[in-house]
């Protein structure tokens, strides 16, 4: 058949998620590698820690993460993985959106070496650096054009390929997680002119990416995600990690009315109470990011949110975002757009969907 296929390998700070695309019979389907179709065929998951391990101060060690590598492989039923696509996010990771005269993508790969001496917090020789051309702008003497550069950490890239392959598999690619989860909800034929945020909610990073046009134009991590709210019902209740996690799960940030208006009458509105302090500085670092953008930026408001992440299930989230950022918030189904195969168990994606967004995006890396 002459296609790559890749299992993507999403190395969180929760779990180890696996995703896997094979050709699919069914010509319909809109995912393809050039005219092959593909249908998702396999997921898996395996948490890192042991139960009841107060993320918030841990940080799994290298056999933890070997071993739920090995765990979300056997979960997610692959028999033989091949290469992976891996990917890296948080302060490993750095974007940079910037202006630069018309030029050739030969050209554009010396000048953004030299950009990048002023543009990056640390040392050129300590990266990985990329760039790509996002718009260009057309007539006149002074012709622009906007370009993305993204660096990462070597030391970072070089762990992690250095973790999966002691687990015994190949890297094939690494990729930012935001941009790979952004590939789960728009195509390259996408046009519409709407302002979209994509908020990857994570165990300890929220990842935000705003596009327009099926372009990126705004990116930003910061380190408050879904272990933070656990550790304040912790602090809240006075009880360990695994039953705040649980509590968490069970009652999520309903109100009572809310919870009243949707027959959950038994949802504890004290779990929320305990994460509202937390849930305030998330949507506090969402809006700055949404007002640099909208400001500084291109003056033009973000008009829509799909949250996606492990995080994004939390009960009631979306309703509280949607207050605070008084915006249309959806949940982000990463499956919506591509084929799922019948053999592949429908609770993985119901107990897990936005989840996998992250591990399905690499999965498809081209």
């Amino acid at each position: 058949m002459g296609i790559k296929l890749y299992t993507g390998l999403d190395i969180g700070s929760f779990a180890v998620k696996v995703a896997a695309l094979v050709p699919s019979r069914h010509s319909s389907f809109r995912i393809s590698m050039g005219s092959v179709p593909l249908e998702l065929a396999h997921l898996g998951m395996a948490e890192l820690y042991p139960p009841g391990t107060d993320q918030t101060k841990a940080e799994p060690d290298d056999a933890l993460v070997i071993d739920a590598i090995h765990r979300a492989m056997a979960d997610s039923g692959i028999k033989k993985a091949g290469k992976c696509v891996i990917g890296v996010s948080g302060q490993a990771v750095t974007v940079r959106f910037i202006q630069m005269p018309k030029m050739t993508e030969r050209e554009l790969h010396d000048a953004v070496s030299v950009q990048a001496e002023q543009l990056l917090p640390f040392d050129r020789a300590s990266v990985v650096m990329d760039s790509q051309i996002l718009e260009s702008g057309q007539g006149g003497e002074d012709e622009t054009m906007k370009v993305l550069l993204v660096a990462v950490r070597r030391e970072e890239v070089q762990r992690r390929v250095d973790l999966v392959a002691r687990a015994g598999y190949e890297v094939a690619a690494v990729d930012v997680d935001a941009f790979s989860a952004l590939s789960c909800f728009l195509t390259e034929e996408d046009t519409s002119n709407e302002n979209l945020a994509l908020v990857n909610m994570g165990a300890k990073v929220t990842s935000i990416n705003i596009v327009r046009n099926g372009i990126s134009y705004f990116h930003r991590d910061f380190s408050i995600g879904g272990s933070h709210l656990t550790k304040a019902i912790e602090d809240r209740f006075g009880v360990g990690f695994a039953l705040a996690e649980a509590l968490k799960t069970q009652h999520g940030v309903l109100s009572e009315a809310e919870a009243a208006e949707l027959g959950e009458e038994d949802r504890n509105p004290e779990v929320g109470e305990a994460m509202f302090p937390v849930l305030q500085d998330i949507a506090r670092e969402i809006r700055r990011s949404f007002s640099y953008y909208e400001h500084q930026m291109y003056d033009r408001s973000v008009e829509r949110v799909i949250l996606s992440g492990g995080t994004a299930m939390l009960r009631g989230l979306r309703l509280f975002l949607s207050r605070e950022l008084e915006t249309q918030v959806d949940i982000g189904d990463p499956t919506a757009r591509i084929p799922v195969s019948e053999a592949l168990p429908h609770e993985k994606i119901a107990g897990f969907g936005p989840g996998y967004t992250v591990a399905i995006g690499l999965a498809g890396w081209k």
